[in-house]
């Protein structure tokens, strides 16, 4: 599923599902992932209840669109407390179930407001999902998502390195037990940038690379990265920093 497809199969014009009008319902258009030459059509045009979206049935194997079946819309979340470090920290929190609301006396309004605003960017797979479903030029409370992930999209801008507070999606490649490392690679296009996320905690260690060793899909880490002799490295500090795409 995607917000957006291509109209012409070099993929240089892009139309938003929410534009189509309904002579667009049954017509081919052009899968956004630039690895996939399939086509898509207009979904849940009229109605009520689900966002118009488009869909297709003949994607590559490796297609994100094909693997996706959520389609986020960056209008269905609150982002107003969006930034990248707001969502490191956010996941760093411990979980305080005294936060939770538990007051029944709510209004009618209040309640259907607090429907239309409750879902926030608090997940890094919230932040995936919004990725795959836009263009990279397309921005999140005024952070643009080139800026934000490191995918299949924007292989062509990160080429040699990735500095910074980012999303990247990558392979698991092996494994260090002496120094608590985990290795993976990120396909850019001018081949493959090697990544390396360490551990302090050595139980989490352990839970993370029995979840990742023989796993062939990809996997989201978020995190602060930086460049050491080969590697993009960073340190892991909680199990929300990683995750599968599909778990």
């Amino acid at each position: 599923m995607s917000n957006y497809a291509y109209l012409d199969k070099q993929k240089h014009k892009l139309i938003y599902a929410k534009n189509c009008i309904a002579k667009d319902v049954g017509k081919d258009f052009y899968c956004p992932d630039p690895n996939c030459d399939g086509t898509v059509r207009l979904c849940a045009f009229n109605s009520n209840k689900v966002n118009v979206y488009f869909k297709g049935y003949n994607h590559s194997e490796d297609c994100s669109f094909y693997k996706n079946n959520i389609n986020c819309r960056i209008d269905d979340y609150n982002t107003k407390d969006f930034s990248p470090s707001y969502l490191l920290n956010y996941i760093k929190k411990p979980i305080n179930n005294k936060n939770k609301t538990t007051s029944t006396n709510k209004t009618q309004s209040n309640e259907i407001n607090e429907k239309k605003t409750n879902k926030y960017i608090h997940s890094i797979k919230s932040l995936y999902y919004l990725a795959i479903n836009y263009p990279i030029e397309e921005e999140i409370n005024g952070y643009k998502i080139s800026d934000l992930v490191c995918f299949n999209k924007t292989s062509h801008i990160y080429i040699k390195y990735i500095k910074g507070l980012k999303l990247i999606v990558c392979k698991f490649h092996r494994y260090d037990n002496q120094n608590k490392c985990l290795y993976f690679n990120y396909q850019s296009k001018l081949g493959q940038i090697k990544i390396k996320a360490c551990f302090n905690d050595e139980k989490m260690y352990t839970n993370i690379r029995n979840k990742f060793y023989g796993y062939e899909g990809d996997v989201l880490i978020f995190s602060d990265w930086s460049n050491d002799n080969n590697y993009i490295c960073t340190t892991i500090t909680t199990s929300k920093q990683i995750t599968a795409t599909k778990d």
